[in-house]
């Protein structure tokens, strides 16, 4: 699976990429996703910071013996909104994933489907299927 961190800084360099192998990429599917959980995430953040202020104030609205009532149902509301926000997170994570699955690895670079020798010059294989072990050819005297 492609790395998202990389299709958000490279998006041009991962699209040419994957051209060389005969891949369109769907830069608009992608472009709404992306766009989506950015917001998402935002927004998802911004409560969790208004749900904890809320709860610090509560902490100190209780210190100084005030009702904390109304400020404790503004918390749940807050609390409710962050679950679904949280939840619809995932799930856009989730359809993220998916789409990343669908799409092939790039090439390194041009020469990337040539394979290097493994072997170096004067030596020969143990087992002969090529195990990766190796050991000097003996040199004639």
């Amino acid at each position: 699976m492609l790395d998202p961190k990389r299709l958000r800084n490279d998006l041009p360099g991962v699209v040419a990429g994957l051209a060389r192998r005969g891949f369109t990429f769907d830069e608009d599917a992608f472009g709404a996703l992306e766009a989506e959980r950015r917001e998402l995430q935002v927004r998802t953040e911004e409560l969790q910071a208004e749900r904890n202020r809320r709860s610090k104030a509560i902490g100190q609205a209780k210190a100084r013996g005030e009702d904390v009532a109304p400020l404790l149902a503004e918390v749940g509301s807050l609390g409710d909104e962050l679950k679904a926000a949280s939840a619809r997170l995932d799930a856009l994570q989730g359809e993220l994933e998916t789409f990343l699955l669908g799409i092939p690895n790039i090439p390194h670079d041009a020469g990337a489907s040539r394979r290097p020798s493994t072997s170096r010059p004067g030596t020969t294989s143990t087992s002969g299927r090529g195990s990766g072990c190796s050991t000097p050819t003996p040199r004639p005297s």
